[in-house]
């Protein structure tokens, strides 16, 4: 995970923690596809891509339930230095009580529930409690 990636997944729990309606990042190829299966998950509200005249940003907009987040901490697992890779069994063993866990695989980003009924492994990108 490059660290434009990472810095994102930082504004948007940065963005959590100070109550804030929506935030907007630089968008690239893997931000978006991750920003999307949040979407799937339902940790977001929405999101829009806006293109700009160098970058392209995603403006994304924050869902609370009752006033409390359901992003409470991000756990950034591979970094650019450092990748962990998980096969399908081991993934079978990860517990999933409140949390989603965030992988990288030859079918592009998905949640260890897909990972599950597709028999996939991959890269663990990050955690959301």
């Amino acid at each position: 995970m490059n660290t434009t990636t990472i810095n994102s997944l930082s504004q948007i729990k940065n963005a959590y923690e100070l109550n804030k309606n929506h935030v907007r990042i630089i968008s690239n190829n893997l931000t978006l596809n991750i920003i999307k299966s949040l979407y799937k998950e339902g940790l977001i509200l929405s999101y829009f891509k806006e293109e700009g005249t160098y970058n392209s940003f995603l403006n994304i907009y924050l869902r609370y339930l009752d006033n409390e987040t359901p992003f409470l901490s991000l756990k950034i697992i591979s970094k650019p230095s450092r990748e962990i890779r998980l096969k399908t069994y081991e993934i079978y063993k990860l517990s999933e009580k409140q949390s989603v866990f965030v992988f990288s695989t030859s079918k592009g980003i998905l949640n260890s529930l897909d990972c599950k009924k597709q028999k996939l492994g991959g890269i663990l990108l990050f955690i959301c409690v």
